[in-house]
């Protein structure tokens, strides 16, 4: 498996968005290199509730589950480390244990509830900085990543300034959520999209490292127009998540109706055939298995 230390050296990653096995292993199915396991897209189709209520364990088991799964790498997204010090030390060290790349974390106060979202607050910089830390000095392994993710909205100042602070105290990659930025009393997002580019570039230009933004939320930018500006990282956190949100309302509405949701299978025809599906599922393997260890499937074939 190529690391995601080794693409990030090839100078670009995209990086599909995944909840589950099953959305990880479609992603490398249709030709992604890497993923990004989303906190918010995991919370919303395990939980269902807006409400911080996973923890640590549950959300290394499913990258577990994820990385199992794959053969292409995986950045987790920790939020804010499930707590203190010791809290991030032990998230780091167990993520790396269940085989993922890297891990972003953030510097919004804890515990997380998004409300008044984006405004939801920072933790002073100092503190800020000691998480990075902590998560720096807990991985053994030298190719795992940790990007240092800022929530900063008072001034793009504070923005460049808690992302350079990230890269001096280990961080391999700057993570600042730029759509929330105050512009002159605007969030940047609500900039035209020619003024969103512009401030972009100047944001990067001042940060002394690799940047990594999101992608794929409001559908604004192309990948390649954000790569053009100078990110050297997209993920793509929701795609998948909103895609299956999307598909799954439409079919189950039509469903109710006639307990069969043919129109809408007849417009969105599953692109991938049986065999194919089967085969994404491993079956080849469990059959080679019997055969090769004697199983019951084997002893019964004529």
């Amino acid at each position: 498996m190529t690391t995601l230390r080794a693409q990030l050296e090839d100078g670009w990653l995209l990086s599909a968005g995944c909840f589950d096995a099953w959305s990880a292993k479609l992603a490398e199915h249709v030709g992604f290199s890497s993923l990004h396991f989303s906190g918010g897209a995991y919370h919303t189709s395990q939980f269902a509730y807006a409400g911080l209520v996973y923890t640590m364990p549950e959300l290394v088991e499913q990258v577990g589950r994820i990385t199992s799964a794959v053969d292409i790498p995986l950045l987790a997204d920790v939020d804010t480390g499930f707590g203190g010090v010791e809290d991030i030390l032990r998230t780091t060290r167990e993520l790396e244990r269940r085989g993922a790349g890297g891990l972003h974390i953030e510097d919004v106060r804890y515990p997380i509830t998004r409300q008044g979202w984006p405004n939801v607050g920072v933790v002073p910089l100092d503190e800020a900085v000691g998480r990075v830390k902590a998560a720096v000095a807990a991985r053994s392994d030298p190719d795992f990543l940790i990007v240092g993710r800022t929530d900063s909205t008072t001034s793009v100042k504070d923005l460049i300034e808690r992302s350079n602070r990230f890269l001096e105290a280990g961080a391999d990659v700057a993570f600042p959520l730029v759509r929330g930025v105050d512009i002159d009393g605007r969030a940047l997002s609500e900039l035209p999209p020619t003024e969103r580019l512009e401030w972009y570039r100047r944001i990067i230009s001042e940060i002394d490292g690799p940047v990594l933004t999101v992608g794929g939320v409001d559908r604004t930018f192309t990948a390649a127009q954000l790569r053009d500006v100078g990110f050297t990282w997209v993920i793509l956190p929701l795609v998948a998540h909103d895609a299956a949100t999307a598909a799954m309302t439409l079919a189950l509405r039509e469903a109710l109706v006639d307990g069969c949701a043919n129109d809408y299978f007849d417009a969105h025809p599953n692109p991938i055939p049986p065999a194919d599906h089967m085969r994404l599922l491993g079956f080849d393997r469990v059959a080679a298995n019997e055969r090769e260890f004697g199983g019951r499937t084997a002893q019964q074939t004529p």
